[in-house]
């Protein structure tokens, strides 16, 4: 699978769909893109695509929901998260000859599960924020 990424309009292509991303959205996917399958630590991500700048470390997350948010319709690409580690694109070939899982395609069990990744990261967010104190 291939992508085009247009940095004169933070655009993203895959095959005739394109997707506008912010700039550093871009900049992180454009990074990502070009390491593929490398896994990458925030702080790495954060001197790759920061590097003037003093974010924190929940930036990149932010970023990387964002994007995941964005390019969840592309099933050939995905945001890994690598527990204890960090971040890494995955490439897939289309697996358009396996059938497709029918909870994948309801809207509603999507929300369901989204709902509570949103919470599970919450949670464990605060857990990781309140122990440090």
């Amino acid at each position: 699978m291939s992508l085009q990424l247009d940095e004169g309009t933070y655009t993203v292509t895959r095959r005739t769909e394109s997707i506008r991303l912010l700039a550093k959205e871009f900049a992180l996917l454009h990074f990502l893109y070009e390491n593929k399958e490398k896994a990458f630590t925030r702080s790495q991500l954060l001197d790759r695509v920061w590097p003037l700048e003093y974010p924190v470390e929940r930036t990149v997350d932010d970023h990387i929901y964002r994007l995941r948010k964005k390019l969840k319709r592309w099933d050939e690409i995905r945001l890994d998260t690598v527990r204890g580690y960090g971040y890494r694109l995955a490439v897939h070939e289309n697996k358009s000859a396996l059938p497709a899982s029918p909870s994948a395609q309801d809207p509603e069990m999507q929300e369901v599960i989204h709902g509570l990744l949103r919470k599970y990261h919450l949670i464990t967010t605060y857990s990781r924020n309140s122990s440090s104190h």
